[in-house]
């Protein structure tokens, strides 16, 4: 028997000036590699010159992010636009995409084909689709929020099973008879997230407040989903949702 030792979801945060990032970015990097060669851990990441592997650089300027791309590459890391982290997408500059989120709105399609095909056969199926489907669609949501989009698609999927007929009737009323209305937990959600970390402190201050400024820029003054980058984006556009200002 062997034993074998892995240390997943570390992190490496550099802030500063753009010109002061993209000279000290690499230099961190070598400095991080090292120290995990002396513990005797590999760093998952491509041949030089060859990106691969599961470590990754996001920034949060796209000029930067086009400086810091070729030496990072060296190193085999990429510097993609978006990447998994602890579960959710996490955005960095370019365009905005959630690969996570689209993989679990293609499998709660075809688990909720599944699950219909279950219902028609006589099976009792809310109870799975509650534990099962609600939360794989759910995950995340304080911290991105859900987009009204996904909440109708996951509202419609809980609806449909729950027993009797669900076509021509008003889902609204038949998730509130049972009890299983997801909206307002998903609404909520993000608005708790941003209220737990100001009044917890476990972000710090100006973080927090430059992150807000931001996304008040670019989602409050033209408010879009699509715009979302994170926590501060998603909280505002949960606020509208509700009818808050």
């Amino acid at each position: 028997m062997s034993l074998a030792k892995f240390v997943d979801d570390v992190s490496v945060r550099v802030t500063g000036p753009r010109k002061d990032v993209e000279k000290s970015l690499p230099e961190v990097v070598d400095a991080f590699i090292e120290s995990m060669d002396q513990l005797d851990l590999e760093v998952s990441r491509g041949a030089p010159g060859e990106v691969g592997g599961k470590t990754v650089a996001l920034v949060s300027h796209p000029g930067l992010k086009d400086r810091v791309k070729p030496p990072l590459r060296r190193r085999g890391i990429d510097v993609p636009s978006c990447a998994r982290n602890l579960g959710v997408d996490f955005q960095g500059a370019g365009r905005r995409a959630r690969p996570v989120r689209a993989k679990r709105m293609r499998a709660l399609g075809w688990r909720a084909r599944k699950l219909l095909g279950l219902k028609r056969s006589g099976a009792r199926v809310l109870q799975v689709a509650k534990v099962g489907l609600k939360p794989m669609v759910t995950y995340g949501m304080r911290c991105l929020g859900l987009p009204p989009s996904i909440v109708h698609k996951l509202r419609r999927v809980i609806s449909a099973s729950l027993p009797g007929q669900h076509i021509g009737r008003s889902t609204t009323l038949r998730l509130a008879m049972y009890g299983c209305d997801p909206q307002h937990e998903i609404a909520a959600a993000p608005l708790a997230a941003w209220a737990s970390a100001v009044w917890d402190s476990s972000s710090e201050p100006e973080v927090l407040r430059l992150a807000w400024r931001r996304q008040q820029i670019a989602v409050g003054l033209a408010p879009s989903w699509s715009k979302v980058r994170g926590p501060a984006g998603a909280c505002i556009m949960s606020a509208r949702a509700i009818g808050w200002k």
